[in-house]
């Protein structure tokens, strides 16, 4: 058998497109591209996603008063507040934040073990103990019965 030549190479449609198919087909590419490309873009922090700093009981009366309206300014935005964490176990990233007389849940993160041991007097997570009042940063995920779902918490940066 020998080498096949360029002559003898045959190609095979198998999707025969007429000119106006093609056309059609280019239109709705050109369409989807800048959808995707926002997509596929890194998104840059606009100032309307900077983390709000607020207070904790403020924020609990507005969604009491009226939920709709508090979820669109607060779901799935970070929330600065102001307070002390108390580590639920011995050397435990999971907390209770204390804020103005008002407990929440808040998680932390391995990557934050640092900033928060050092926001204790003794540089230690013990279970029960307050660290010194501290700003907190959380993502709320949202209301939850009469308290936020806050998730990958931080230490906040002054």
């Amino acid at each position: 058998m020998s080498a096949p030549t360029l002559s003898s190479i045959t190609t095979h449609r198998f999707f025969p497109l007429s000119r106006a198919d093609m056309s059609r087909l280019l239109r709705y590419a050109a369409a989807v591209v800048p959808i995707f490309a926002a997509l596929a873009a890194p998104s840059a922090q606009a100032a309307d996603d900077a983390p709000i700093q607020v207070s904790y009981a403020q924020v609990l009366t507005e969604y009491t008063k009226d939920a709709a309206a508090a979820g669109e300014k607060y779901d799935g935005r970070r929330l600065v507040f102001k307070g002390e964490v108390y580590p639920l176990s011995n050397n435990s990233l999971n907390t209770l934040a204390v804020t103005e007389g008002l407990k929440v849940g808040a998680s932390f993160q391995e990557d934050q073990r640092a900033a928060l041991q050092s926001a204790f007097p003794d540089g230690q997570l013990a279970a029960y103990k307050p660290s010194k009042t501290i700003a907190i940063d959380c993502l709320n995920r949202q209301f939850v019965g009469l308290t936020l779902a806050l998730a990958d918490c931080r230490v906040a940066q002054h």
